[in-house]
């Protein structure tokens, strides 16, 4: 669980956080939580101001955790 605001400012800040910038952040992101056919492929969800991982594919994201934490 991450504050989705602290993920904005990490993402989206090229100047100060390089290492994490994202170009297209926020529409990137946007199609990230949606389930639909054009969709990049709902991933996350939003509770409470925290980004979380949509619970359907929390199974899988945890399977090939590793991959992602390197």
């Amino acid at each position: 669980m991450v504050p989705l605001v602290e993920l904005e400012r990490k993402c989206g800040d090229g100047a100060n956080h390089p290492d994490t910038f994202v170009r297209e952040f926020r529409s990137n992101f946007t199609q990230m939580k949606i389930d639909s056919p054009k969709s990049h492929g709902k991933v996350f969800e939003i509770e409470n101001g925290n980004v979380v991982n949509w619970e359907y594919v929390k199974g899988t994201l945890e399977t090939y955790k590793d991959y992602f934490c390197r």
